[in-house]
């Protein structure tokens, strides 16, 4: 049985198994867990929360999600979905939002969102094939 708590030692999910290794996490509520250095290779981690949780050092290969940090924000990327920050929505929405949209998201997330879209909407897409 694996006990995965938060930062401050509250028990957040009980897994049934023996490593992370391929856990079906999904829709999980990880939020705040603390999963440094964790094997989470091969994990099903979509529709997974992960708002606050410490991934640093994570072996996340293979897993259904990718992470990236870019300056102010942390985005995690599954297939047809997209956070970046505290704003979660779907890759649909995401391509179709206006700049005043994304504007009115953050003061510096419109600067952000034009340097990074590419980048961001293509790894989404990846899930997709």
């Amino acid at each position: 049985m694996i006990k995965i708590l938060d930062r401050n030692g509250n028990l957040l999910k009980e897994i049934n198994a023996k490593t992370l290794i391929d856990a079906n996490l999904r829709g999980a509520d990880l939020r705040g867990a603390d999963l440094r250095g964790a094997n989470l290779r091969g994990a099903n981690l979509i529709d997974a929360n992960l708002r606050g949780a410490n991934l640093r050092g994570a072996d996340l290969r293979g897993a259904n999600l990718i992470v990236i940090t870019r300056g102010h924000w942390t985005v995690y990327i599954t297939k047809g979905h997209i956070r970046i920050g505290c704003k979660a929505y779907s890759l649909n929405d995401w391509e179709t939002f206006t700049d005043n949209e994304i504007s009115e998201m953050d003061s510096r997330a419109l600067e952000f969102w034009k340097e990074n879209k590419e980048l961001i909407i293509g790894l989404c897409r990846r899930f997709e094939k």
